[in-house]
């Protein structure tokens, strides 16, 4: 990968992955590859979770993409999440990735490159994942693709 230089003391997946074309979200699960892996259990995207890299994936081209910066308040001895080794934990993580005036419009397919980073800002686990645009549930003029049925149609 492409992405942030690592001593992996985890391991990091994606699950549930949505992508829209502008945003990308999932939920990311942690597990500790060594005892006692320190994290900040905020999760917090661009801080905690970094999006590094992002390809196409027709050509694996990099593309342009949003890399939002976050301020949060620091974190608190209570944000502290102290990871044992065979213990995982989770939580849902969005990106906005793509907007039109800055990026052009998100190609219908991305790989995208992540990184975590410890409690003490340190990379320990990377991951790697695909995701295709999902359909819209609005079809041509705006009318839902599927029919309303008559019983929430009212009456007069």
């Amino acid at each position: 990968m492409g992405g942030a230089r690592c001593d992996p003391r985890a391991t990091l997946e994606l699950q549930d992955i949505h992508y829209d074309g502008k945003a990308l979200s999932g939920r990311f699960l942690v597990g500790a590859l060594a005892d006692k892996v320190r994290l900040d259990r905020r999760f917090l995207p661009n801080l905690g979770v970094n999006l590094d890299a992002v390809r196409e994936c027709s050509g694996g081209q990099p593309v342009a993409f949003v890399r939002g910066d976050t301020f949060p308040p620091g974190a608190r001895e209570e944000d502290l999440l102290i990871l044992a080794r065979g213990f995982w934990f989770g939580r849902n993580v969005g990106f906005p990735v793509f907007s039109e005036p800055f990026t052009g419009a998100g190609p219908e397919c991305v790989i995208a490159e992540f990184s975590l980073r410890s409690f003490d800002g340190e990379c320990v686990a990377t991951v790697q994942a695909t995701a295709t645009r999902e359909p819209s549930s609005i079809s041509g003029g705006g009318l839902p693709s599927e029919p309303v049925s008559s019983k929430d149609a009212g009456t007069l």
